[in-house]
């Protein structure tokens, strides 16, 4: 019967420990978890970041390429004019439905 109650006992401080490292593991699952829904809302914030960068960067390009002249930054001149319009377009067909 002593045996027993020292198995017994052995398990239950072997339980007990698998106990609290699992609380531990899934405390630190939760905190990972936040850090990366923190971390993939601050990517989205730069990556909107990046475009608005790479559209103003575009943008100024095209005004050069207006101040400089020449045939390539016409036709990009053209092309975004063309793509503002579209854009527009449809603007105005969601505004008169």
């Amino acid at each position: 019967m002593n045996e027993l109650h020292k198995r017994i006992d052995g398990l239950r401080t072997k339980v007990e420990k698998l106990i609290n490292l699992h609380e531990k593991q899934a405390a630190e699952n939760r905190d990972l978890r936040a850090n990366l829904s923190r971390l993939s809302e601050s990517k989205i914030q730069l990556e909107g970041k990046v475009k608005e960068l790479e559209e103003k960067q575009k943008l100024q390009r095209i005004s050069q390429a207006i101040s400089a002249g020449g045939d390539q930054n016409t036709r990009e001149l053209k092309l975004k004019i063309n793509e503002y319009i579209r854009e527009i377009d449809k603007c105005l067909t969601v505004m008169n439905k």
